[in-house]
């Protein structure tokens, strides 16, 4: 298929199925078992095994890992005028004048 009716073949199916880009994952040597089991949590919530991975791929990109986390701690520690121990020092300070 030449890259014109290529490029008209795909621009008919976005039309028709909305335009999302298509990005393959492939997963190799997935055992059965596991398979299944992922096939029946998907069936369970009544979406494809395709659709119930892509949202478990979603929500795991959107969840910032450790180093990601320690990364906005520091960076918003290094512009704190006052440390976190001096907060709850203050805290308690002002708690006992009351």
């Amino acid at each position: 298929m030449d890259v014109a009716r290529r490029e008209n073949a795909c621009s008919g199916l976005c039309m028709q199925y909305g335009c999302m880009a298509s990005n393959l994952v492939q997963v190799r040597g997935v055992n059965d078992e596991t398979r299944a089991a992922l096939q029946l949590r998907a069936a369970r919530r009544g979406v494809s095994l395709s659709t119930y991975l892509r949202a478990l791929l979603e929500e795991e990109a959107a969840t910032p890992d450790v180093a990601e986390v320690f990364g906005r701690v520091e960076a918003r520690s290094e512009s704190a005028t006052i440390s976190a121990t001096d907060l709850v020092r203050a805290d308690r300070e002002g708690g006992h004048r009351a």
